[in-house]
């Protein structure tokens, strides 16, 4: 198939700015992570991310499928331009969280108790329970408004709201820390988690103006009413998956301390060590999402809507164009960051800690982008019950490497690996079923070597100028200028091939 140059609006356009600001809310979260591990400490950074885990197992199971079906349903209703029906798919989804949440909040507020000390394992956690639930409630209602907004192919709502939540967060955790102080390692993480709500209310209300503004298509009569059923069908089995996975993950989160002190250290230094390891060094490592959940959020309802008119080629095309920027744009961010991540964390974090096993994790985490963006192309095809049951495989496979924390001889050596080896597992899986049913030829070559090759060279430069200069932003610099030289002579100039990602004459124009 022939490419046509993009138009000046075009899904290049969109990608760009949800590119641009996904890496400002990356950047700003780091920076506040690092605020945080400074101000919190391991300890308090330890007890928070205990409650985190019932956090993502909570969103998991109220709003996570539902953003899905959100995206895929309103996609497909907008391609069509039935723009009533993908905002009566927004009313629905709303409603269905809403109750959800209410049935969830009244469960575990008669059950605190056994929620902060059972299952959580900390009594110090039980300040922030209410506060989690004001937080998911906020949280969700938003995530259905912004996955409507892409599904419509509109950026500018979500990159005003999650900026605007992102300086709020920071600067009233800041103002809440400093004011009431941080001696107890529990006050602490409940203020951060207060910080959260207000946050999350400023993005709730920006959201919300932006969406009754929206008055585009409104005057046209609604083709499909969207029904429960259909709704559902999309968000049940994505919703399992993602509660499964995050349940597992939570059980990690849970064990890790536990099992740290099993192996002999004692209950404040588990905890530190489990805060350095999840607090400094993975955020670390997950800068780079920025670009791939830029990638996805763009392709993947465009993936839905040719799902929804029948035009396999393109569905097939856009999936296979995914992967390939995934590869692109993943892999000089892991090259970066393997020679520089083990000096670079402890400066940033104040910790001698952070940084450790940083080699391990970041081919982890690079497995972990490729997961991302197969995944969701899975979502936007249809087939998040196959999707789901791979999901629920690697987070299996990540318990199994975590039950090896007890050993005084592996600790968070074993964590660290079950993270690479479910990844890999997931990864090779889900691969496999996307070449089966989209029935293509995998182009390995294009698709992974040659952006591997150019990402060695550029590790190797980088780690070459680090020991000659003892400069982070020289040797980072001259690794992104080396993949950049080494992919063009290769034949590829990733610039020009992102604007290829969805040809003109598909256009539609709103960004």
């Amino acid at each position: 198939m022939k490419l046509n140059k993009i138009s000046k609006k075009s899904v290049f356009r969109s990608l760009a700015a949800i590119a641009v600001s996904n890496t400002l809310l990356q950047l700003m979260g780091f920076l506040y992570r690092i605020f945080l591990s400074r101000v919190a400490g391991a300890e308090g950074l330890g007890v928070y991310h205990l409650i985190m885990p019932l956090n993502s197992v909570l969103m998991s199971v109220t709003v996570t499928g539902l953003t899905v079906a959100v995206s895929r349903l309103s996609a497909a209703r907008a391609g069509v331009g039935d723009f009533r029906g993908a905002k009566s798919v927004v009313s629905l989804s709303q409603k269905i969280f809403t109750a959800t949440v209410i049935f969830l909040a009244v469960l575990f507020y008669i059950n605190s108790d056994i929620v902060s000390v059972k299952i959580l394992g900390d009594r110090r956690t039980a300040k922030s329970l209410p506060l989690v639930f004001a937080c998911l409630f906020l949280t969700g209602i938003e995530n259905i408004y912004k996955n409507y907004f892409y599904g419509v192919n509109r950026v500018t709502p979500q990159i005003t709201s999650e900026l605007s939540e992102q300086v709020v967060r920071a600067l009233s955790v800041a103002a809440l820390l400093f004011y009431f102080g941080t001696a107890d390692a529990g006050n602490s993480a409940a203020l951060i988690v207060f910080g959260m709500v207000i946050s999350e209310l400023s993005s709730f209300i920006i959201l919300t103006v932006f969406y009754k503004c929206e008055r585009r298509g409104l005057h046209k009569p609604e083709k499909k009413k969207p029904t429960l059923s259909e709704i559902l069908s999309v968000a049940i089995p994505v919703s399992g998956a993602a509660t499964v996975n995050n349940l597992l993950s939570s059980l990690n989160s849970l064990l890790i301390p536990r099992l740290l002190i099993a192996s002999g250290m004692s209950a404040v230094v588990a905890t530190e060590s489990f805060g350095v390891m999840f607090g400094m060094t993975m955020p670390l490592l997950s800068f780079p999402i920025a670009f791939i959940a830029s990638l996805t959020s763009v392709m993947v309802p465009k993936i839905s809507e040719d799902v929804g008119a029948g035009r396999h080629s393109l569905m097939r095309r856009k999936a296979i164009k995914t992967i390939h920027a995934t590869s692109l744009l993943a892999m000089p961010c892991m090259a970066i960051l393997i020679p520089l991540g083990g000096e670079l964390a402890p400066l940033l974090f104040g910790h001698s800690g952070a940084g450790e096993h940083i080699f391990l994790l970041a081919l982890a985490t690079l497995l972990s982008y490729y997961e991302m963006s197969l995944v969701a192309i899975m979502n936007g095809l249809g087939l998040q019950k196959r999707a789901a049951v791979f999901i629920v495989i690697g987070g299996i496979v990540q318990i199994l490497g975590t039950l090896t924390v007890s050993n005084p001889n592996i600790r968070m050596q074993g964590f660290v690996v079950g993270y690479l080896a479910s990844g890999a597992v997931q990864v090779l899986l889900t691969f496999a079923s996307l070449v089966r049913y989209l029935k293509i030829r995998p182009r390995y070559v294009n698709w992974f070597l040659l952006p591997a090759l150019a990402a060695t060279l550029s590790l190797l430069i980088c780690n070459l100028i680090y020991n000659i200069t003892a400069s982070i932003i020289l040797a980072a610099v001259s690794a992104l200028v080396t993949y950049g030289i080494t992919l063009s002579a290769l034949g590829t100039n990733i610039i020009k091939y992102l604007k290829t990602l969805i040809p003109k004459d598909e256009m539609r124009n709103d960004t």
